[in-house]
């Protein structure tokens, strides 16, 4: 498997996968700093510039990341830089000017990681992930539908990478959430039975991934159906016994952590409160 085939770090946390800083810093509110970029005695400094790229996205160090995938001038590259582009944007303080300036930085890269390889994994994913995110700016069909034509591009070509699986099932499951379920199931054919059976299918692929896990975990409390609240609660279990494998994921397994504090003490609707401030791109900086 090749690297534009392991779709790494967020996508995703997308959508609220959430899509995804210094590793521990990071567990601290408001602790989104970004710092200089590398230089040539930086410990984080390497010789290629997507090796330089990809340390710095581990370090949580986002938008010296996104510089350094441009530089590299690669598909991997560029995909590396629209998903730190993404997490920057979302994650970040800003204004909804800012996140939509951040949303067209990450989708001018990944249509550039697509110019190079039109297959490219990461490339069509965080392309989707930039759509969603200003279809829920704008309230924009043709952003959805431009959306899932490029996760339905990413899974034709990596048919088992989990990362095009839970994307898959953000879709589905962003879709009827914003849409209600019959205008979702009539004009987008979306639904949360196919969400459900794309969260299988990611979790069966990667286990072990804070990523993916926090991103079915949220969708499904956000779904406020028994059932969805029973696995939601199992999966925010499963979390924590897992190591973060970079700055993102331990981001997100401290919101896991934040969120099953407020199931504990509050049932579940206190869990949909907690969760509510943490998802990305919410416009309000």
């Amino acid at each position: 498997m090749g690297r534009s085939d392991r779709i790494g770090g967020d996508p995703w946390r997308w959508w609220g996968l959430g899509l995804a800083l210094p590793a521990l810093l990071l567990l601290m509110p408001g602790a989104l700093r970004d710092p200089p970029a590398p230089t040539p005695d930086d410990p984080l400094a390497a010789a290629e510039p997507e090796a330089t790229a990809q340390r710095l996205y581990d370090a949580g160090r986002w938008a010296a990341a996104a510089d350094a995938g441009v530089a590299a001038a690669t598909a991997d590259g560029y995909g590396l830089a629209a998903r730190a582009q993404l997490v920057a944007a979302g994650y970040g303080a800003g204004d909804e000017t800012a996140q939509r300036r951040g949303l067209a930085l990450a989708l001018a890269a990944a249509e550039a990681a697509l110019a190079r390889d039109p297959d490219h994994g990461e490339g069509n994913l965080q392309a989707a992930a930039a759509l969603g995110y200003r279809a829920r700016f704008d309230a924009a069909p043709s952003d959805v539908r431009a959306a899932r034509a490029r996760i339905d591009r990413a899974l034709a070509a990596h048919p088992r990478n989990a990362w095009a699986h839970a994307a898959d099932a953000a879709w589905h499951a962003e879709v009827v959430l914003g849409a209600g379920s019959l205008i979702a199931r009539v004009f987008f054919g979306a639904s949360r039975k196919r969400a459900r059976a794309a969260f299988a299918r990611a979790a069966d692929l990667a286990p072990d991934t804070v990523a993916v896990l926090f991103s079915e975990a949220q969708l499904r409390l956000r779904f406020a159906r028994p059932a969805d609240e029973t696995r939601a609660r199992a999966l925010l279990g499963r979390i924590a016994t897992l190591p973060p494998r970079d700055a993102f994921e331990a981001l997100l397994k401290d919101h896991a952590a934040q969120v099953a504090a407020a199931w504990a003490a509050g049932g579940p609707d206190a869990a949909r409160r907690a969760l509510a401030p943490l998802l990305p791109f919410r416009g309000d900086g």
